[in-house]
């Protein structure tokens, strides 16, 4: 895509960081967004952060994925924080999970898909109340 003349925008790398995610191509999602500033000076917005979130944590690559949210402007974003804690139920990570579910409950205490999340995590780790 670099050697072409192509137009490049936000939309085509977050298609491209999304194809990258669900074929479980990581390192070649990191080399696209890091492409994306340095060869095509792009600035990566809220949902590149996001997708690149989404495809490090789902890949259980979690302290990666904590170091791309604490490096954001904008680190109070629930869909951000949605994305990490359903990796944290992917993975069962108790941790982290409660982490997220923290900053998304601390935005919107009505989602029931944070205590969903949490309640699955911790049956996942035999933390469930008897």
């Amino acid at each position: 895509m670099l050697s072409e003349s192509l137009q490049r925008n936000v939309l085509t790398f977050i298609s491209l960081l999304s194809a990258f995610d669900h074929a479980g191509l990581i390192e070649e999602g990191q080399r696209c967004f890091e492409s994306m500033n340095t060869h095509c000076h792009i600035i990566p917005n809220l949902e590149v952060r996001s997708c690149m979130v989404d495809m490090l944590s789902r890949a259980g690559h979690f302290d990666k994925a904590m170091y791309m949210i604490e490096k954001m402007p904008a680190s109070d974003c629930l869909p951000l924080w949605s994305v990490l804690l359903g990796a944290c139920q992917i993975w069962g990570n108790v941790e982290i999970g409660q982490w997220a579910s923290d900053h998304v409950l601390r935005q919107n205490g009505d989602l029931a898909g944070a205590y969903v999340c949490m309640c699955t995590i911790y049956a996942t780790a035999g933390m469930q109340k008897k």
